[in-house]
């Protein structure tokens, strides 16, 4: 990104060199501790811009020997397409991120149980939702894609604030791998 000096809207922003599909990847490793032995482990999470929470699947909780730390919490979300899905438990998990091995000190993820085997399916078992993405910055979206549309245009989709009155309902898209998706 090159700096105009006479416009004031951009600011100069390091950008790693290489092909764009390089420099925006959609997945990183996170490092959390295990509940019992203190191990590190990774897990690969999706980073999410259309999540409004944090997921993570009931098996990554057993497998990093939190099962115990699960706490009853109710949020229910909807998907596009009006489907509703209902979770009523949380847990909460500190990691380290990125290359600066930034500290992200208890971070509440929503637990999906899931019903069939979800180790093969090619869909990530971790999601981190935009507010956490945006709470310690770990995305950045090219000022050049967050505008206005043009004046004049019909609206055919409208802003999720748009259409209610104050707070969008929480939004996340989960296909059919677990249980709690509720068709409509």
């Amino acid at each position: 990104m090159i700096q105009d000096e006479s416009d004031s809207e951009y600011e100069t922003i390091r950008v790693r060199t290489g092909h764009p599909s390089l420099r925006d990847p959609s997945e990183l490793p996170i490092v959390a501790e295990h509940g019992y032995s203190g191990q590190r482990k990774v897990l690969w999470a999706k980073m999410d811009t259309g999540a409004d929470v944090n997921i993570i699947a009931a098996k990554v909780v057993e497998r990093l020997g939190l099962s115990s730390k699960v706490t009853k919490s109710h949020v229910g979300l909807g998907e596009i397409g009006g489907n509703a899905v209902e979770l009523d438990q949380k847990v909460t998990i500190s990691f380290w991120a990125g290359r600066k091995n930034l500290f992200c000190e208890e971070v509440d993820f929503f637990i999906l149980k899931e019903q069939q085997d979800t180790d093969t399916d090619g869909i990530p078992d971790v999601l981190l939702g935009l507010p956490e993405l945006r709470k310690h910055h770990m995305i950045t979206i090219d000022p050049d894609f967050a505008n206005e549309p043009e004046e004049g245009l019909e609206v055919l989709a409208k802003r999720a604030e748009d259409e209610v009155n104050g707070e969008p309902r929480p939004a996340i898209f989960l296909g059919k791998k677990y249980p709690q998706v509720v068709k409509r």
